[in-house]
This record gives C-alpha cells, sequence and structure tokens, in this order.
C-alpha cells in the first residue's frame, strides 16, 4: 500500500536511506545505529510548529521499554501533536514530569491534538504494543 507521507515523514523516510546506504564500519561503531524514528512530536496541534523526532530501538515483543527520561532541546512541556510510525509497533507513554513520573496518557495512533495533554509532557516510553 503507498502511504503519502507528511513532510517530517519524508524528510526522515530520505535520513533513514542515506544511512542505510552508508558503510557498515560506521553502524558498527555506533551503539545507537539500530535506533529508528518512532514519531514526530509537534509544539502545536495539527502537526504544527517545530518538529522534534522522537528516536529508539525497533519495538519487538518482550523487550525492555526504551526510556527518555527527560525531553532536550527545550522540548518539556512543549509538545501538542503526535506523528507516530504505528508501522514500528511502538506504544508511546506520555509523562507530565521527568524520568517517568507523574500522571500518563498511553499513544497508539497519530494524535493531532493532545487536549489536556498540550504542553504537559517531561518524559517519554516506547514500549511494543500488541
Amino acid at each position: 500500500m503507498i502511504k503519502r507521507l507528511r513532510p517530517a515523514k519524508l524528510v526522515a523516510a530520505l535520513a533513514s536511506l542515506a544511512l542505510a546506504l552508508g558503510t557498515a564500519s560506521t553502524a558498527e561503531a555506533d551503539p545507537k545505529a539500530d535506533y529508528q524514528l518512532i514519531a514526530v512530536v509537534y509544539e502545536h496541534a495539527n502537526y504544527e510548529g517545530e518538529a522534534y523526532y522522537l528516536y529508539a530501538p525497533p519495538c519487538k515483543a518482550f523487550s525492555k521499554p526504551e526510556n527518555i527520561n527527560e525531553l532536550y532541546d527545550g522540548w518539556n512541556d512543549r509538545i501538542s501533536s503526535i506523528d507516530l510510525y504505528t508501522e514500528h509497533k511502538c506504544l508511546i507513554v506520555l509523562f507530565e514530569h521527568t524520568w517517568l513520573g507523574g500522571p500518563r496518557r498511553s499513544i497508539r495512533d497519530d494524535v493531532a491534538d493532545l487536549g489536556d495533554w498540550h504542553d504537559r509532557t517531561s518524559s517519554v516510553s516506547f514500549t511494543f504494543r500488541m
């Protein structure tokens, strides 16, 4: 099935292709070489404003969750919409506080408007979704 890509997904797909065409020695030297783009988060609803790319290892059944305990680059309490790469079968859990603390919200699909979760996320976790 051909799926129309949003501009951010198109850029990420091209970047992934460029990485895949690189040399094997570069991938072997980088312990995070198997990380994939899991989601793109945006500062405004409807995928508007600045974008921040979230990478993690592939989500697999029975694998340990991958955590981002603190959002960097000024993204703490700034996320308002999420474009999730559902083909990776990841469930993203948003946390209100750093180090996976406080209230949480699970995300299984794209969310154009986080509603009452606008500007609340301080850490995230990725795990396999059934």
